[in-house]
């Protein structure tokens, strides 16, 4: 991590959602991932599509970036995905948050479609 704040701990989600808190020295999050399924396993929300992992969330305390700790959240999360038999994930990211960018690219992510908000005009 960064800034050398201790040891860390990550504890899983107890729900089963895929959250993984890391605190450091037992006592400060630094950072999270949070995971999602998306598709069609949630009769509620069809999406006509198969089930697909999504990086729904990742966070990491703005004084531990630069560390690592982004990229092994991130490759905590896709190995619990992988477990729950997902062979895909997606995610979604803002295009001006290029760190994020090039962590997701060096993990083998592409650009698969792109949203519009909005456009200057």
């Amino acid at each position: 991590m960064g800034s050398g704040t201790g040891d860390a701990t990550a504890t899983g989600g107890g729900s089963g959602a895929g959250d993984a808190p890391v605190t450091a020295n037992g006592s400060r999050l630094v950072g999270f991932h949070w995971t999602k399924v998306h598709g069609d396993d949630d009769p509620d929300e069809p999406h006509g599509h198969n089930a697909i992992g999504e990086v729904y969330v990742v966070g990491v305390d703005p004084s531990e970036q630069g560390g690592g700790l982004g990229r092994t959240l991130t490759l905590a999360g896709l190995a619990h995905l992988r477990a729950r038999g997902l062979p895909q994930v997606m995610l979604y990211v803002d295009e001006d948050n290029a760190s994020a960018i090039r962590l997701y690219e060096s993990l083998g992510f592409t650009r698969w479609d792109v949203d519009v908000m909005y456009r200057h005009v």
